[in-house]
């Protein structure tokens, strides 16, 4: 399997609608599901809101956790559909799939061949799908939150690989992160993790750039406004012929997609909704901690700034009493760490200034 596609970018910032407008594109294919295969075969997460330790594993556990990531999208009600994109209940073989796995990828896992086990563990999840083993040239395009910080892992496994990497208004992807996890949770949460996820996700966003060929960056809300412009870009940087089907997001190779989006909406078709819903719903502790941790999302990708408004005192709707305090001093803390470093560093650059040798200045010689 050669030139493989990676989705990056954080939760709720339009990675898996790219991934599903280039499932339809013929020699593609789009894994519906989130995979986290580095994670499952034991490397450490650092993004928050799939972070884990490292932890050497035997094959017959990475064996384990990744049919378990199967059969879970196997298992899950129909009725969870709207909220996330893996749940594709009763499409897995998962028999099939667990016994390509372990008859064909236990000798490349054994070996430390990672390519070799990649490409078998996108081979079971093709057959268990759709009972057939790929060909050899497929694409596959492959979409977990967390792959931002395996670029470099990536790069070295396929050095073919084009990346993608997805940038949302923060301000908007705070709010559905925080609608999500009010869905699943029923009540406020505790924001703390989703911008640290955040904050993750963007850090990684500049330093790939800096020393990856194959990285495209494109905006969610540029896809949205202008679907065929910005869908011929990631076309033909992927390599992948454009056609019409390409303005369609499909799943398992053709079936519509309903969306996923935090608003409870059927998708109809590619809308520039998203783009402003987010504006009635943010509050003002979001808007401060956004303005406070993104200011250079929000300058080098060309969002307006909201100016912060009065501190909040009283509770968000569903916001419990521990997760008050705890939204309250982490932002307060955040904030005040902020400063504490800004001034640290503003001092040592001084410092550094008032001891640097100035440079001798001869007067020049009158002839």
């Amino acid at each position: 399997m050669n030139k493989p596609i990676f989705i990056l970018g954080c939760h709720k910032s339009g990675t898996t609608l790219v991934r599903n407008l280039l499932d339809g594109s013929p020699g593609t294919f789009a894994i519906p599901i989130e995979t986290h295969f580095f994670s499952h075969i034991g490397l450490g997460v650092a993004y928050e809101l799939a972070y884990t330790l490292p932890k050497r594993l035997k094959f017959d556990e990475v064996a384990h956790r990744l049919c378990m990531e199967i059969k879970e999208s196997n298992d899950k009600p129909s009725s969870q559909m709207k909220w996330g994109d893996s749940f594709i209940p009763g499409s897995w073989n998962i028999d099939a799939f667990y016994s390509y796995l372990y008859k064909t990828g236990k000798p490349f896992f054994d070996a430390y061949d990672l390519r070799a086990f990649f490409n078998c563990f996108v081979q079971a999840m093709y057959l268990s799908l759709f009972g057939e083993i790929p060909s050899d040239n497929i694409k596959f395009v492959e979409k977990s939150v967390e792959n931002a910080e395996f670029v470099p892992v990536i790069q070295n496994l396929y050095p073919d690989a084009k990346f993608v990497h997805v940038v949302r208004n923060p301000y908007a992807t705070l709010v559905a992160l925080r609608r999500f996890k009010y869905v699943v949770g029923g009540h406020y949460p505790f924001i703390a993790p989703l911008l640290q996820s955040m904050e993750n996700s963007y850090y990684y966003l500049y330093k790939n750039q800096l020393h990856i060929n194959n990285y495209l960056v494109v905006r969610f809300e540029d896809l949205l406004t202008n679907p065929p412009e910005v869908m011929k870009k990631i076309a033909t940087f992927c390599g992948i012929d454009l056609n019409e089907i390409l303005l369609k997001p499909t799943f398992l190779n053709g079936k519509d997609w309903l969306g996923n989006s935090m608003s409870g909406k059927d998708f109809k078709g590619i809308s520039t909704h998203p783009i402003h819903s987010w504006i009635d719903e943010i509050n003002e502790l979001e808007i401060r901690m956004v303005n406070l941790l993104f200011p250079h999302i929000l300058r080098d990708y060309q969002y307006d700034k909201v100016g912060n408004a009065k501190y909040p005192l009283l509770r968000f709707k569903g916001e419990s009493m521990p997760n008050y305090i705890a939204n309250r001093f982490y932002a307060k803390s955040t904030a005040y760490i902020r400063e504490v470093n800004r001034d640290i560093q503003q001092k040592r650059y001084a410092k550094y200034r008032a001891d640097f040798p100035k440079p001798a200045v001869q007067s020049p010689t009158i002839q």
